[in-house]
């Protein structure tokens, strides 16, 4: 006999109700969160550079990865997904193009900001998650 664990919606009988009226069920493939956190890069006003920071997890594998990033306010603000040579123009006045990039091995994650066009210090902070699922080799 094989043991599950189910939650049904509001209203729903958790003994009749199907996948699509569920919360939760243990048949289901959730990924599982084995780290997160948020790193923040200071871009500065040389347009090119390429700003950095290595946050170690140490997990001894290769997991998968998910990362936003939220932009300074002069940028608008917005929270966007991290993808690699991913450029975002922000005016079509001021052509202000920043890409953001991350990646992942054994030991550490990442997270690359290369802009053009910005003045002065701006703060752009990353929130990531790594799952216990590995990403690609």
């Amino acid at each position: 006999m094989n043991k599950l664990i189910k939650i049904a919606q509001l209203g729903k009988d958790v003994k009749t109700a199907g996948d699509d009226e569920l919360v939760l069920s243990s048949d289901f493939n959730m990924l599982k969160i084995v780290a997160s956190g948020e790193v923040t890069l200071v871009g500065g006003a040389t347009d090119g550079v390429g700003y950095s920071k290595t946050v170690a997890h140490n997990l001894g594998f290769r997991p998968m990865a998910l990362a936003q990033v939220k932009f300074p306010a002069s940028l608008g603000g917005e929270t966007r997904s991290v993808n690699a040579n991913q450029y975002q123009w922000f005016s079509p006045d001021i052509k202000i193009r920043v890409a953001t990039q991350m990646a992942v091995d054994d030991t550490n994650i990442i997270f690359v900001m290369v802009h053009d066009n910005i003045i002065g210090a701006e703060n752009f902070i990353f929130k990531y998650y790594l799952f216990r699922e590995t990403g690609v080799s």
